[in-house]
């Protein structure tokens, strides 16, 4: 084999005498992902947790108004207890 790589000629008769040729192929599937595809998966993912993100500050601001309303609807009635209790104790 080695003859043949040297002078660059086939030699038959050293081909016969070493082992048997193994041909193979590196055979790429068509299966793959392309670069395309994991990109739009990419932007895909991104964008659906954006958008959660987004509802998530929609709900988050709702209750932070409701909370708020509810304090200031009860603020009165708070102050009058403590004003009450004020009065006793002045």
């Amino acid at each position: 084999m080695t003859e043949t790589i040297i002078r660059k000629r086939i030699n038959k008769a050293s081909l016969k005498d070493g082992p048997p040729l193994v041909r193979f192929a590196r055979r790429i599937s068509s299966k793959d992902l392309s670069a395309m595809d994991i990109f739009l998966t990419a932007f895909g993912a991104f964008s659906w947790g954006m958008c959660k993100v987004a509802q998530g500050i929609k709900t988050r601001r709702a209750l932070e108004e409701e909370n708020y309303a509810a304090a200031c609807y009860i603020l009165p009635i708070l102050q009058s207890g403590e004003d009450a209790r004020f009065f006793t104790e002045w």
